[in-house]
């Protein structure tokens, strides 16, 4: 049986093949941040992945942070299987690069 471990995994290897930044995401100052931060064409996304046999519930923490994040602009999903997260990261890896924020040499 397919674990959020082995979830997470897979995600991550489809996100390298198809040319995006995968992080996992760890902070030990704050509980609640999602496990997967993606970059790719001057965007990012957060994936939270869940386990694949239905029991992962996301905690009313992970909700608040969700939505903390959303409000300043951005994309959230939550991924429990695996043909949900291939179709996430491909539409994501078909972005056209964005006008990005770039400092002064």
């Amino acid at each position: 049986m397919a674990t959020e471990s082995s979830l997470q995994a897979k995600l991550v290897q489809l996100c390298t093949k198809a040319g995006i930044l995968a992080y996992k995401m760890r902070s030990p100052s704050r509980s609640g941040v999602p496990d997967l931060l993606l970059m790719h064409a001057g965007y990012c996304i957060f994936i939270e992945v869940k386990s694949p046999n239905g029991t992962g519930r996301l905690s009313p923490l992970q909700v608040r942070t969700h939505e903390q994040l959303e409000s300043f602009g951005m994309s959230v999903h939550v991924v429990s299987d695996a043909a949900t997260g291939e179709r996430l990261i491909n539409e994501f890896a078909g972005l056209r690069p964005a006008g990005g924020y770039h400092t002064a040499d």
